[in-house]
């Protein structure tokens, strides 16, 4: 059992509190079950965690169990009030939990991608798809062997345009960009089949009042960096799927995740 740690942690207002308080709570979250249950007491938790503060210091299980008006978690759960846990019977819950344990990260993205694409060129060709050490292992070799052929000035360029080809996106004629920092923030350009298509997605979430209000703030925000609005898409239509209750305000929930994304993305 493991718990994923969000990176968007250190940006939150959690990362603010104590030290004794942000130990307390990554502990609880690697001591959670699948479903953000903590079995335990205070006493017993706080001795996993190693944690030792004087009576003065804020009580670290107050401050989880409070309210917290700085939490950005207040715009997807207002309910919560930026509560982070609950005292159940037998120990306590993360809340969120699963929520961010159902967020996929980029490399899992990209991973699914590759895969995806396997799948499809295996398809075309009536082959069964190979794993990924075997196709690898192929794309090593014909990098070698183009390195050794003589007469060739370019092949270690032309190699490197070779594996790029192989994670190319099933949806999508278009490469990754190589530069690592292009990759990380891709912006559309007006009027592009990309702007348009997520532009269509989002209409399909947004209420036609909506998006005449807010459809240029969308348009700019995928023309800056298209990668955090597909994300955020994603990320609902994977809510969607696992039967969470309906989001009652979808432009700010979307808002939200768009945010997320770019600190993501961007760092």
């Amino acid at each position: 059992m493991y718990s994923k740690l969000a990176s968007s942690i250190v940006h939150s207002s959690l990362w603010s509190e104590p030290e004794h308080v942000r130990i307390l709570f990554v502990t609880l979250l690697a001591l959670s079950d699948h479903e953000g249950f903590v079995w335990g007491s205070r006493v017993g938790l706080e001795r996993i965690a190693n944690i030792h503060y004087p009576v003065t210091d804020p009580d670290p299980w107050e401050v989880l169990l409070g309210p917290d008006p700085n939490s950005s978690d207040l715009l997807r759960n207002p309910k919560n009030e930026g509560r982070r846990i609950e005292e159940v019977s037998g120990g306590f819950r993360v809340l969120n939990y699963s929520y961010y344990r159902a967020l996929r990260d980029e490399e899992v993205r990209r991973q699914q991608n590759r895969e995806a694409q396997q799948r499809h060129r295996a398809k075309l060709k009536g082959q069964t798809p190979k794993s990924e050490e075997e196709t690898s292992a192929d794309v090593s070799n014909h990098k070698a062997d183009k390195l050794h052929k003589p007469g060739s000035a370019h092949a270690e360029s032309d190699t490197d345009t070779d594996t790029d080809t192989e994670s190319e996106d099933v949806l999508s004629s278009k490469k990754e960009p190589k530069n690592d920092a292009e990759h990380r923030a891709v912006p559309a350009a007006p009027g592009t089949g990309r702007e348009i298509e997520l532009m269509g997605e989002l209409r399909a979430i947004l209420s036609k009042k909506e998006m005449e209000q807010l459809g240029g703030m969308w348009r700019k925000r995928i023309r800056h960096c298209s990668k955090a609005v597909a994300f955020a898409i994603e990320d609902f239509k994977l809510r969607q799927s696992n039967h969470h209750k309906p989001i009652k305000n979808c432009g700010m929930w979307l808002t939200d995740r768009y945010s997320r994304a770019l600190v993501e993305l961007l760092g």
